[in-house]
């Protein structure tokens, strides 16, 4: 097994902290910090008692379990430990370790508010990693393909969450993958954890959100899949695939004005796409609009689309 790595960030670099009203624990936070609670010989003090107290658990270590737990806790009006919990977790073994180690904090000489001593709240990160080959997580994802594609599925899934453990570059590539092949088996909500989780890491790829989006389509869900394709037309201003695919659910739904706004949104972006032009004059077919269908058919014929040009020359014989 390879050396693990236990990285506590310094509250003070890292952490925040706010002072509570001491009257009322469940009391809103002041923004008001005068005096905050000391750790005996400071910062650099209570980091070297974590570090030596914080173990990687056994159990998580051997199953390359990793990730970042944020512990929030109160050094209250007496100096002591309190109201301990998880701000939010990661793994369960993880977060049980981060707790224990702040339980055994002591020794705190408590924070003043107008000279009174009062409850301080503190939450900071714990992250585990473990120091491994920097080609594992490839190793893994790849092995996962040579599986699916030898009909092994469950190792398939296993190698993939392997990769997904070590914490890599590999996160988002891996969830993607796994969420792909849960789309295959019509495992809509297993597949949109997966998009959401690689939207977690970075929130701005088109592609996950589009993701998502069949997802939740898939889950009859049309009004929140269009929002998820929405955020991807604005955080890819120059591809018209959202916009497209928010016109193609709104057509199956029926709601063709919708759908030939979308398209239309669409074709501002890619005007040379013929299958756009297509789609959006039978939008206007639909809504009983034949100049606008023909006039689209037309130009989708120009760009060498045979299905529009046959429409429009069965359908738009007094057109030019």
């Amino acid at each position: 097994m390879n050396k693990a790595l236990i990285i506590f960030f310094c509250l003070s670099l890292f952490g925040t902290a706010s002072i509570a009203q001491e009257k009322d624990e469940d009391s809103p936070f002041h923004s008001v910090k005068e005096q905050m609670p000391m750790y005996p010989g400071g910062d650099q003090a209570l980091l070297s008692f974590v570090s030596s107290t914080l173990v990687y658990p056994p159990v998580a270590k051997a199953m390359e379990i990793t990730g970042v737990s944020y512990i929030s806790y109160h050094v209250e009006s007496d100096g002591s430990i309190g109201r301990v919990h998880v701000a939010r977790g990661s793994h369960p073994l993880l977060d049980k370790e981060g707790m224990r180690v702040v339980n055994l904090i002591k020794g705190y000489t408590p924070g003043y508010q107008n000279d009174k001593a009062v409850a301080v709240q503190f939450t900071f990160p714990f992250r585990f990693t473990l120091e491994l080959d920097e080609n594992s997580a490839q190793t893994f994802y790849d092995n996962a393909l040579k599986e699916f594609k030898a009909g092994n599925t469950m190792k398939g899934h296993e190698l993939l969450d392997r990769a997904i453990s070590l914490g890599s570059s590999w996160y988002i590539q891996a969830y993607m993958k796994r969420a792909e092949l849960h789309l295959e088996d019509n495992n809509y909500t297993e597949a949109q954890k997966d998009y959401e989780e690689g939207l977690r890491i970075d929130p701005t790829r088109v592609d996950l959100w589009i993701g998502k989006a069949k997802c939740l389509y898939g889950r009859t869900k049309l009004d929140e899949a269009v929002t998820c394709l929405e955020e991807a037309a604005k955080h890819n201003p120059y591809s018209a695939k959202a916009l497209e695919l928010m016109g193609d659910f709104h057509f199956e739904h029926g709601n063709y004005e919708e759908a030939e706004s979308a398209y239309g949104r669409a074709i501002e972006r890619s005007s040379h796409d013929c299958e756009l032009y297509f789609t959006r004059g039978n939008c206007s077919a639909k809504l009983d609009m034949p100049e606008k269908a023909c006039k689209d058919w037309r130009q989708a014929g120009i760009l060498k689309c045979n299905e529009a040009q046959a429409l429009f020359e069965s359908q738009c014989p007094n057109q030019d």
